[in-house]
């Protein structure tokens, strides 16, 4: 590493510092969507409670450094996580594309804090977004699978 360049905090990092930050600005995202009824049928408590774990799990999941197999086993954890969420929120009135969107508004609550930690290598900023985008993108993927299948369980 050169003189005076700091390392670059890895986006498990990223999260981990500002994890408070981050669910909050997510709760946020979450209440502006479509709709806006997910606080009237879980409560803002529940929804906190989510947020938290679900930034955990994929903290140790980022850990792995691993974007491109939402299968391995450091999602395994994550994938758990949002398949009871999607089962919950299928037995409680929610719409297939609210609950997707509650995963993909992640995507915004997290940009910001890239932006503050990479704002120095728009390149490397980039690519960290792509990767995101792709691993979240993947994972309301599998929210809107595994709530699909809940509502024909119903």
């Amino acid at each position: 590493m050169q003189a005076g360049k700091k390392r670059k905090k890895t986006v498990a990092e990223v999260i981990a510092a500002n994890k408070e930050e981050i669910s909050r600005s997510w709760i946020e995202g979450i209440e502006r969507q479509a709709g806006g009824r997910t606080l009237e049928l879980i409560g803002a408590e529940v929804l906190a409670r989510e947020t938290t774990e679900l930034l955990d799990a994929l903290s140790l999941a980022f850990n792995a450094e691993n974007y491109a197999d939402i299968e391995a086993p450091e999602f395994a954890e994550s994938i758990l996580l949002l398949e009871a969420l999607s089962v919950s929120r299928a037995k409680l009135g929610f719409t297939p594309s609210e609950t997707a969107t509650s995963v993909l508004s992640l995507k915004d609550a997290l940009l910001s804090h890239l932006q503050v930690e990479y704002e120095s290598d728009a390149e490397w900023l980039h690519r960290e977004v792509v990767v995101m985008n792709k691993v979240i993108d993947q994972l309301a993927l599998v929210t809107f699978e595994a709530f699909t299948s809940a509502r024909e369980n119903l």
